[in-house]
């Protein structure tokens, strides 16, 4: 299982490179989802363990915006 999402995370960032669009979600977005993933199996595992990887991967995707860093493009 682990294998097919990778292969799928792999398989939509090429992808959003090949597309010429304006805005492309680029790599933090695939790391994002194969990271919800692990949280997901770590959830059933150890509840608790799960829900505090979710509180601090929370935090450290939204960290660039709150702080005010500008080596982001504007959200839409």
């Amino acid at each position: 299982m682990l294998v097919l999402v990778l292969v799928l995370s792999g398989v939509a960032y090429r992808r959003s490179q090949n597309v010429n669009q304006p805005r492309d979600p680029g790599l933090p977005t695939e790391l994002a989802h194969f990271i919800t993933y692990l949280m997901g199996v770590l959830a059933v595992v150890q509840p608790a363990l799960g829900a505090g990887a979710a509180v601090e991967v929370a935090v450290l995707l939204a960290w660039p915006r709150a702080s005010g860093c500008t080596c982001l493009p504007p959200a839409p």
